[in-house]
């Protein structure tokens, strides 16, 4: 399956033929979407899984998200996302960023809705920074502040087309 065209030619058949990729192409890219909105706790919680995550030596990994948030009390609705990576072969799970609140808290000063999004190279970031190679299983994990309301989903627990929560991982060339 072709990820993109370079020069006319699918990735498949420009890897193949050995030309090199260049320097901050993107490679591979991996997705998830939450199957059911995931109810607010107040602690940290799993949002949703990405498995089979192939990251090369010298490899670069981006994260790119979109979630809503519902948040069902009159609070400022105090939000993180938290990315944790199994290694397939050895089981070590480590985090990105912050051991609680992850990649940062935001908080739109709105008191029901807030839209989480963001790009970010997790191998360059600043606490605790993707530093592996090999197989991993991704979660995605999503705090908040409060235990009520819900993350991809209404208030009332509803799935709906514009209340989304996923992700993707992008893998570049070094």
């Amino acid at each position: 399956m072709a990820l993109t065209k370079l020069n006319n030619q699918s990735l498949n058949a420009v890897t193949s033929a050995g030309i090199p990729m260049p320097s901050g192409a993107f490679i591979r890219q991996y997705s998830g979407v939450t199957s059911t909105p995931v109810a607010r706790s107040g602690n940290t919680d799993t949002l949703l899984t990405i498995s089979n995550v192939v990251v090369n030596p010298g490899e670069n990994v981006f994260f790119a998200y979109h979630i809503s948030d519902h948040n069902g009390s009159s609070t400022n609705p105090h939000s993180a996302v938290r990315v944790e990576y199994t290694n397939n072969s050895t089981n070590v799970t480590k985090s990105i960023g912050h051991s609680a609140w992850g990649l940062g808290i935001s908080d739109t000063k709105s008191d029901n809705w807030q839209l989480l999004t963001g790009f970010l190279n997790l191998t360059n970031y600043h606490t605790s920074p993707w530093t592996d190679s090999g197989t991993f299983t991704v979660v995605v994990k999503i705090r908040g502040n409060t235990n009520s309301g819900y993350f991809g989903g209404e208030g009332s627990g509803t799935k709906t087309e514009y209340t989304l929560a996923m992700a993707s991982l992008m893998i570049a060339a070094a």
